[in-house]
């Protein structure tokens, strides 16, 4: 291994200096559990067709490729098979059931860097025998049970938020009355004859959340009861015709988004794990960093 990596860091010197071919700088050597494999900063910057951009200069991406590789060689080494047939499968399902052309696919792999299609081919092929096997690998480690969803759903109760009914009403000021007696009036309508009948508007709600700083009044109303705003010319008026209190929304309603909350978490942990056992499964020496 290192007599290779001696040779391997005097190859871009020497295409340099020959300048029949472009330089591609080498970034790491992969000493795999099936081979041993050279990651070029043209690898690291075309794995960009999954639609992130990578840096060869960074060692996080250049990172991200060798452990992709070593993942597909760990896939074949387990009888993992990825062969043309399933990439041509998912470019199908990609563009909807229909077949690209040749043509097609040559404008395809050109605009990714590949100087061919059946590099872009073989780097599609690393891409989906690396995530099968981990797929394959980690599944029963996401499994969430229906007592852990349970026990979240118990420990992290949400509720759904509380809402006031209202119906307004705007009543002009009165000659023959005062201010003080008119909103008197006005919020015991049914014990002051005066005020008339009260043309009330369509009942809307309000949330918690959506009530303003100066209607902070309607926390304390009861269902039923009115409350007069002196405003410029007369008052508005404010009846609560019901209260919905905060309700807990049940497991039922919640188990979807718990169960998938639990399965993130545990793939976050259980995906960083993998990786760092795949990476001892190989030597990475990086190059050029």
């Amino acid at each position: 291994m290192k007599k290779l990596v001696f040779y391997l860091l005097f190859i871009p010197i020497l295409a340099k200096e020959a300048g029949d071919f472009a330089l591609d700088e080498i970034k790491a050597i992969v000493d795999g559990p099936l081979r041993t494999q050279v990651v070029a900063a043209s690898d690291v910057t075309r794995r960009g067709f999954d639609g992130v951009s990578r840096n060869p200069n960074n060692k996080e991406d250049i990172k991200e490729f060798a452990l992709e590789a070593i993942k597909a060689q760990h896939a074949e080494e387990n009888g993992v098979s990825i062969g043309d047939e399933d990439v041509d499968k998912y470019l199908r399902s990609m563009s909807q059931g229909n077949e690209f052309s040749p043509e097609s696919l040559v404008a395809m792999a050109k605009d990714f860097g590949f100087e061919t299609v059946q590099e872009l081919y073989d780097a599609l092929k690393q891409l989906y025998g690396a995530n099968g096997i981990m797929e394959q690998e980690i599944r029963g480690f996401l499994l969430v049970s229906e007592q852990d969803a349970q026990e979240y759903w118990e420990k992290h109760p949400e509720y759904k938020e509380g809402v006031y009914y209202l119906q307004t009403a705007h009543i002009p000021f009165r000659d023959d009355m005062k201010k003080k007696e008119l909103k008197k009036a006005l919020e015991h309508p049914e014990t002051s004859p005066k005020t008339g009948k009260i043309n009330w508007g369509v009942a809307f709600d309000v949330s918690y959340s959506e009530l303003a700083e100066d209607k902070q009044f309607i926390k304390k109303m009861k269902i039923g009861e009115v409350r007069a705003v002196e405003v410029s010319d007369g008052f508005d008026l404010y009846r609560l015709k019901n209260h919905a209190k905060p309700e807990l929304i049940p497991f039922a309603e919640r188990r979807k988004a718990i169960f998938e909350k639990l399965q993130a978490e545990k793939f976050d942990k259980v995906f960083k794990q993998y990786n760092d056992d795949i990476l001892k499964t190989a030597d990475v020496t990086y190059l050029n960093v």
